[in-house]
């Protein structure tokens, strides 16, 4: 653990798990969660029966002063959101469920999605090393401005605040992102830090069929 709470860069994930009490620790047999960290070296697996902040401390280290890849799980939102990379296989998810809806949603949603394929264009030339970190940084510029720019036109859409239509998803989904705008862009001026997480989503992937979500 002390490996993984003093690496600079690690991958988080975390997913339910039928811990029930084989351990003695759990006579409840309350809901648990088998957490993941990844780094190039060491993965380690915790199960916590808890999902809140208190566990990924528990994982990560409270005084944790590296970068994290992740999803958006609120329990990582104690980690400085400059020190955060959200992952971007969660974010074309998001992208892709906004372009398949009906009307105003759509048209956003194709808007994101074509910039995501445009980032990781130039994400692959630079691990290619068709381009410098410089240059990436330079190139992806533009892009930044445009997911930024349609991030908050969404957000900037009247919706009421019970409102559970399809484009109030898309408002809601949008003005989430833009609190975590600065988490987008960590890997392109970070050596070591991943664009997804899909390094921990690989390891935790053997617990999923004993997953209760």
């Amino acid at each position: 653990m002390r490996y993984i709470q003093h690496s600079p860069t690690v991958g988080v994930d975390e997913t339910g798990f039928k811990q029930r009490n084989g351990d003695g620790q759990n006579a409840a047999k309350i809901s648990c969660w088998l957490w993941v960290a990844v780094t190039p070296l060491i993965i380690c697996f915790q199960v916590i029966l808890s999902r809140a902040s208190t566990a990924a401390q528990t994982v990560l280290g409270e005084a944790f002063a590296g970068f994290i890849t992740s999803d958006r799980c609120p329990a990582y939102n104690w980690v400085d959101i400059n020190r955060r990379q959200i992952c971007w296989a969660h974010l074309k998810r998001d992208f892709i469920q906004i372009s398949e809806r009906i009307g105003a949603s759509a048209e956003i949603g194709k808007s994101l999605l074509e910039q995501e394929q445009e980032l990781f264009n130039l994400w692959y030339q630079y691990r290619n090393d068709q381009l410098t970190r410089s240059e990436l940084e330079q190139v992806v510029e533009p892009i930044q401005t445009k997911i930024l720019s349609q991030l908050r036109e969404a957000a900037q859409l009247n919706i009421g605040e019970n409102e559970k239509t399809p484009l109030a998803k898309t408002v809601r989904t949008c003005r989430n992102l833009l609190k975590l705008e600065p988490a987008l862009w960590l890997f392109i001026t970070e050596n070591g830090v991943e664009p997804t997480n899909n390094a921990a989503e690989r390891a935790i992937r053997p617990a999923v069929p004993q997953a209760t979500d």
